[in-house]
């Protein structure tokens, strides 16, 4: 009887478990380097954005950046371990400046069991879309929250891009 119940045990224990393996997901945000050159990037975030925020505070644990080499042209490298970006702060916690390496892309932030449509959209779980400027020097570009989903597409995996 012993050598029953227990096997009968794991298969309901594994019946239960199994399914709830799959619910959670994460939509990352990445800025890709494509170009043979290194680029500046700065960013600007909200200063109090609450809880929840998409997008990372390098100087926070759960905030830092990193960097992901690029297989071809915007497939990055997940095989890989990724590298930390260092990032210098700028006027406060908010307000950083980092490098992209070529061909490498740098995760800015991730969006944890929702997908991302559009800047302004409602997100679960508190979310806050706390980005207020992404600056790339080189290329004078200026991205403000109108105009990030003209630069930001959604690419492989749910993950969302702007590839320079």
């Amino acid at each position: 009887m012993k050598k029953l119940f227990l096997p009968a045990c794991y298969l309901i224990l594994a019946t239960c478990i199994l399914p709830l393996q799959g619910c959670s997901w994460v939509c990352r945000f990445f800025i890709a380097n494509t170009t043979n050159e290194t680029l500046e990037i700065e960013m600007k975030l909200m200063d109090a954005p609450g809880s929840f925020p998409i997008f990372h505070y390098p100087k926070y644990y759960y905030g830092k950046l990193y960097r992901y080499e690029l297989k071809k042209e915007i497939n990055v490298n997940f095989e890989k371990t990724p590298e930390e970006v260092k990032s210098d702060t700028l006027e406060n916690f908010s307000h950083y400046r980092f490098s992209i390496l070529p061909h490498s892309a740098v995760e800015i932030g991730q969006l944890q069991n929702d997908n991302y449509e559009k800047h302004d959209q409602y997100f679960i779980n508190g979310r806050i879309f706390n980005l207020e400027k992404i600056v790339v020097s080189q290329k004078k570009i200026n991205i403000v929250p109108s105009t990030f989903d003209n630069y930001f597409k959604k690419g492989k995996n749910n993950d969302v891009y702007f590839v320079l």
